[in-house]
């Protein structure tokens, strides 16, 4: 497979300290065999998977708040002198595209190989304490990545069955293609490996201490990265909540529903696991992620970096890249007349004015104070409200009027004390759905989240500038040309 051969480099990141991101390759037998020979060498390794995922290719911006929201049409695009502007028509065939795409793919595939070479050395360690914990992540983010592949870039479910063709599904390391599979199959290993990532992870010590605590206390001989913030790595909630999305892309809406609750009924049953939907106290800071809710984050560093120039930094006076479509979202949804409210925490901490008519998209911005929370450093992977989310759809068909309850249950969390009200003789189904997809667009700004909703849901998409009917060519992005040369589908 041509797109996941790894150059080895090292590089240095900051969490509370340095630390070591060791990209590995499969093919250098003597340092691969030097690398994995205890603990320190397996955790570098780890690292380096969620170093590779916080790049601008991937989710430090396109599969975020770049290609995929300016693709759900959250941001005001011009018509030229804009990096975006040849990326709102959804032409998947122009050359803006082809960089993006390749990046996503390839960053992806990488992304398993290093999990892949883990997974061939893990034996090395049986014995360790922490074998089972370093099995469980690697096997947990090899699906992750997949199931990611999937979405982007496999079927559309709904329209054209489990049985059309997809991606390929890598078990082992190493560059030699592999057949692509259905998308039936496919979920059938990205199943397999949550399943057994469920297992080895029982014993995560996030139950415990909770999301961002270190467990290595005092007194620690060495610094443990497995042990520390548990919440920006796979960890046991993240993946029973991937096992609750993946049962709602695979269209099991019963199983989705039943996964979902277990989220929900186990971290509110467990306060120690320190995740749980906002209260007004997590938003009077100026972090503005609401990152206690997530069941599973990565943290950037370097997000501002990123950032600069597409999305406003405090301090920043320039106009960025991205500016909101403030007047429609102000209108349309967060103050809409039946199901907003100007009290929304998330207009209020989200959007701002800046000027004359100079809107600014606030989510993602960086605190420069030394007093400022680590958690504005963490991007939402997998979070809370998606179970919510998943609960209220799920029921839409067979007890609307529960879906209602469940939506209305998040909306409270997010200061929305008026429920929107649901009456049996007049609310139908497709009125509800549209207060599900509503509300999800008024939670994702900057998530990348709503164009992959929409593609499941295979729905018209909702836009600013004109809504998109559902089409197979809009909701499947391309193989890269290079990979159908080398591994031809």
């Amino acid at each position: 497979m041509k797109y996941i051969q790894i150059v080895l480099i090292t590089l240095v990141a900051t969490l509370t300290g340095c630390k070591k991101f060791l990209d590995v390759t499969p093919n250098d037998k003597v340092f691969e065999n030097e690398l994995f020979t205890n603990r320190d060498g397996f955790e570098n390794a780890l690292a380096d998977v969620y170093y590779g995922l916080t790049t601008p290719a991937l989710y430090g911006r396109e599969l975020k708040y770049g290609m995929l929201d300016v693709m759900a049409g959250y941001w005001n695009i011009p018509a030229q002198q804009n990096p975006y502007s040849n990326i709102i028509g959804l032409n998947y065939q122009l050359p803006a595209y082809q960089p993006m795409i390749s990046g996503i793919w390839s960053g992806l595939y990488t992304a398993i190989n290093k999990t892949n070479t883990i997974l061939k050395n893990i034996e090395n360690i049986k014995d360790d304490k922490y074998y089972s914990l370093i099995k469980g992540e690697a096997t947990g983010m090899r699906a992750f990545a997949h199931l990611e592949l999937l979405r982007l870039f496999g079927s559309s479910i709904k329209q054209e069955g489990a049985g059309a063709k997809a991606i390929p599904y890598y078990q082992s390391a190493g560059n030699l293609p592999q057949p692509f599979l259905s998308a039936g199959e496919v979920i059938e290993r990205v199943e397999r490996d949550l399943s057994e990532a469920e297992l080895l992870l029982k014993n995560d010590t996030i139950k415990t201490i909770g999301r961002t605590t270190n467990g290595n206390g005092f007194g620690t001989i060495r610094y443990n990265s497995l042990i520390d913030r548990r919440g920006i790595r796979m960890n046991f909630y993240a993946v029973l909540g991937l096992k609750a999305r993946l049962s709602m892309w695979a269209g099991k809406q019963e199983e989705a529903y039943t996964r979902a609750n277990a989220v929900i009924t186990e971290l509110q049953s467990n306060q120690q696991a320190a995740i749980r939907l906002i209260t007004s106290t997590d938003v009077t800071s100026r972090n503005k992620r609401f990152a206690v809710e997530n069941l599973f984050g990565l943290y950037i560093y370097n997000h501002r970096d990123m950032l600069a120039g597409y999305l406003p930094d405090i301090t920043a006076t320039a106009s960025p890249v991205l500016v909101p479509q403030y007047t429609y979202l102000m209108n349309n949804l967060y103050r809409n007349s039946v199901h907003g409210s100007a009290n929304d925490y998330r207009w209020i901490n989200w959007f701002g004015v800046i000027g004359t008519n100079q809107y600014r998209f606030t989510k993602l911005e960086i605190d420069t104070l030394s007093t400022a929370t680590q958690d504005q450093f963490e991007v939402n992977m997998i979070a809370l409200p998606e179970m919510y989310f998943i609960m209220a759809e799920t029921k839409v068909a067979t007890d609307p009027q529960l879906a209602m309850q469940w939506l209305n249950r998040l909306r409270l969390s997010r200061n929305l004390s008026a429920e929107i009200p649901y009456d049996p003789a007049t609310t139908t189904q497709e009125m509800v759905m549209n207060f599900i997809i509503d509300e999800s667009r008024k939670e994702y700004p900057g998530e990348g989240y709503v164009y992959l909703m929409y593609k499941r849901m295979y729905r018209p998409m909702v836009r600013p500038t004109g809504t998109i009917q559902p089409d197979i060519s809009v909701y499947r992005l391309p193989i890269p040309v290079d990979e159908t040369i080398y591994n031809n589908p």
